[in-house]
């Protein structure tokens, strides 16, 4: 339904070329990430809310 779980694996998936290995934090290496919808509903009732997305290198 969100395009944030596709956007998720195609950074993942680019950083392995930039790294040079597929795996994002490394072999052995845990990499926490959430996503969560800030805002709500605006004068107009449309919706109004932003995509916030963090990672953490555990």
């Amino acid at each position: 339904m969100y395009p944030l779980p596709r956007m998720c694996n195609l950074i993942r998936h680019y950083m392995g070329y930039v790294d040079g290995h597929n795996s994002l934090g490394g072999k052995g290496i845990v990499v926490e990430a959430d996503n969560m919808f800030y805002g709500g509903v605006d004068k107009l009732g449309e919706d109004d809310k932003t995509v916030v997305f963090g990672a953490s290198q555990a």
